[in-house]
């Protein structure tokens, strides 16, 4: 970017009037998202004359062979969803995922509201295994993110639409107080009756009176059935799968949506791994060669670690090695290897000042993974779920730019420290799976088109036909319509709802939501 564009944009970010957003060209703000980031540019780049059908028959690609048995993964997946989900949706989530081992990696956990990933997952779920179209729709889900963070697991989004009476580009509505917003949506904790109570009244005060009773019967129909789970990950899992069904009410559901935190996931596999000798997990982790080449290779990359900045008490931006620690406050903690009178151990201190230490051994770990003291980082869930099982995770516009890096600095570990052994099961594993960055369904307000969430999705109603077309849009396509949400994470325009609304009105709307009934 030049100088002349920074002062352009910097100028831009502090209009209010939205005259600005007019005076450049659409094609111009997209091509600040593809200088930005790199995986939206070659996509684009590659795929962006190709159509979602055709575009998703790319991504939905995995490795015949694998390190480790992906047995266990289906079997940690059944043993997750069956108490939550059922044993159908259970059973045939883990049998598809042997069959076609590719999952949605893109989303943060907790209940979606954010458009584009809720309409990432519903790209995702047009998805064939064998010609045929998919019965559940998997999402590894990262529960490591703080409950307030852009995408808003604490509550819901509410996009303009007509129902809201505030004004915005979006509004959010919190089901958890503020005291919980720095919490991690893997420990925060489950939100009760009355948390539920005052956040319907928030939505049901702002929204139009026409729609009081439907948004009313919505709420309680997708949160009270939960109240009573000990924790929100769990409560996460079934409120979005009842928002899922409510999507298709015109029709039969066709799918069933299984969206698990992948942390959870990957604390049982290591668990498995931790009794096996030749599990990847232990080659790199209880190796101290190749704990140290690790760390050397991957310190200050995107979501690994950078152990100067958790020094100087930047714990927010310094990642965690392995495997976070959790507070006396259920807040995570970063965590690195000591030499503590001569042994190595994970060591991380809060920003309360209260110190966690776990020895590194098998005993250790495992018990202190069993009560949820530590939680695997992203690293190490990519480790034991992409690399060790050869699952295809289809990542979003920065995933696939990291998770390759993380794929190939596990394979010169090997390579160095076990030379005889055979790694060509994890270099054949697809790592730079994108699927995220893109929106398809939209509504449109005096001529400008806004994205759409769960809510207006399940207050307007989708037909299956409207859902079945959105494989027509094209790549191209749905990255302009994703790309308010893509320029306000880049944080490159202001949050001005005069000055996007008229960003909207050079938007085309391809597939608009059915009308208000």
């Amino acid at each position: 970017m030049t100088l002349a564009d920074s002062n352009t944009l910097e100028s831009e970010k502090k209009s209010t009037s939205g005259e600005l957003a007019c005076s450049h060209s659409l094609e111009s703000y997209l091509q600040r998202i593809r200088d930005a980031l790199p995986t939206v540019d070659r996509t684009l780049r590659d795929h962006g004359d190709k159509t979602i059908a055709q575009y998703l028959e790319t991504q939905n690609v995995f490795s015949a062979t694998s390190f480790q048995p992906r047995d266990d993964l289906a079997e940690v997946v059944y043993n997750y969803a069956k108490p939550l989900l059922g044993e159908e949706v259970a059973r045939e989530a883990a049998s598809e995922l042997l069959a076609n081992p590719v999952v949605l990696t893109a989303n943060h956990h907790g209940v979606d509201y954010f458009a584009q990933s809720v309409q990432g997952t519903l790209i995702f779920s047009l998805r064939k295994i064998n010609g045929k179209q998919a019965k559940t729709v998997p999402v590894f889900a990262c529960g490591n993110v703080p409950i307030n963070n852009f995408t808003y697991p604490r509550g819901a989004i509410l996009y303009p639409n007509g129902f809201s009476e505030k004004s915005g580009f979006h509004v959010k509505f919190p089901v958890f107080p503020s005291k919980n917003r720095r919490d991690s949506v893997c420990t925060v904790r489950a939100f009760n009756i009355g948390d539920v109570e005052a956040f319907k009244r928030k939505i049901i005060k702002s929204i139009n009176p026409d729609f009081k009773d439907r948004v009313e019967t919505i709420i309680d129909q997708t949160y009270s059935p939960v109240v009573n789970l000990d924790n929100y990950s769990n409560q996460s899992v079934i409120v979005n799968a009842l928002i899922w069904e409510r999507f298709f009410e015109r029709t039969e559901c066709p799918t069933k949506l299984v969206y698990l935190e992948i942390e959870k996931i990957a604390s049982k596999l290591i668990e498995y791994d931790l009794e096996n000798e030749n599990s990847l997990f232990n080659m790199v982790f209880f190796e101290k060669r190749a704990r140290d080449l690790l760390f050397s290779a991957l310190k200050g990359k995107k979501n690994c670690w950078d152990y100067f900045k958790q020094e100087n008490n930047k714990y927010k931006s310094s990642g965690t090695f392995f495997f976070w620690g959790v507070d006396k406050k259920g807040r995570r903690v970063p965590l690195f290897q000591r030499d503590i009178e001569g042994k190595y151990k994970l060591f991380g201190e809060s920003d309360s000042g209260e110190e966690l230490l776990f020895d590194i051994d098998k005993e250790s770990i495992a018990s202190a993974i069993k009560e949820r003291r530590i939680i695997p980082s992203l690293f190490s869930s990519y480790l034991v779920i992409n690399m060790a099982r050869g699952v295809t995770g289809l990542g979003g516009y920065y995933q696939s730019d990291y998770l390759p890096e993380m794929q190939n600095k596990v394979l010169d570990v090997l390579s160095d420290i076990y030379p005889n052994e055979n790694s060509s099961s994890i270099k054949s594993v697809k790592t730079d799976g994108y699927l995220s960055g893109m929106q398809v369904l939209t509504n449109v307000i005096e001529g400008a088109v806004f994205p759409v969430g769960p809510l207006e999705i399940m207050l307007q109603g989708m037909s299956y036909e409207s859902y079945r077309s959105i494989e027509n849009i094209s790549v191209e396509e749905s990255h302009e319509l994703s790309m308010i949400e893509t320029l306000f994470d880049l944080d490159l325009i202001e949050k001005d709802f005069s000055f996007v609304g008229n960003l909207c009105k050079s938007l085309k709307a391809y597939e608009v939501l059915d009308p208000i009934n």
